[in-house]
């Protein structure tokens, strides 16, 4: 990963996209060291040079994509608020400001939970293991859950936000949406969440 690590950022976001939508497309058996090589630019012998071997990329990418996500959110949602939903419209900005730079990731991370091959399927469940406990922790620390109705569960919320989240994403795909346009129907869709699971006095 060293070699890697020293050539341009321009050149590693190429192929960390690269990566990306190849594994997206065919699933890490399927997907070849060739393919991803070819939509890089590169040599396969540069890409196993970069790596050592095609699990090593997958991994990577999955630890990446995790590490991207997480930082980014942690860097962005200082200082943390208590409203529920405040964090929530964070998120899901920072969520298409990534697209934009790595259209395929989510993608990746969606075919990655039906994922069954041994030679990853150990690494994915460990990097999980650590990455939703530490998202979780950071989403939900200090929320003011006073402000729901009585009766609501947080898991049911967070279950709504997460298929809200997933399904706006894979909806704008391939579509030619500013960040100001993705945001603006973020913030209609989770008010009206907002609206209904909210308390009267903290909808003035």
């Amino acid at each position: 990963m060293e070699i890697f690590n020293k050539i341009s950022k321009e050149k590693q976001t190429i192929v960390i996209n690269a990566g990306f939508v190849c594994f997206a497309k065919n699933g890490y058996k399927k997907a070849s060291m060739a393919d991803i090589a070819e939509y890089a630019g590169v040599s396969k012998a540069s890409l196993f040079q970069y790596f050592g071997s095609k699990q090593k990329l997958y991994l990577y990418l999955y630890e990446f994509g995790c590490n991207k996500i997480i930082n980014t959110v942690t860097e962005k949602m200082q200082p943390l608020s208590d409203d529920f939903f405040e964090r929530m419209v964070v998120v899901q900005e920072i969520k298409t400001e990534i697209i934009l730079q790595y259209p395929s990731m989510y993608d990746f991370f969606y075919t990655s939970l039906n994922e069954q091959d041994s030679e990853v399927i150990d690494g994915i469940d460990k990097s999980n293991i650590s990455y939703i406990s530490d998202g979780y922790k950071l989403l939900l620390n200090g929320i003011n859950w006073d402000k729901f109705n009585p009766g609501i569960d947080a898991d049911m919320v967070m279950n709504m936000v997460t298929w809200f989240s997933e399904g706006y994403t894979k909806s704008i795909m391939g579509q030619d949406k500013t960040i100001e346009e993705m945001n603006k129907e973020i913030y209609k869709y989770l008010d009206l969440l907002k609206q209904s699971l909210y308390k009267g006095e903290y909808l003035q």
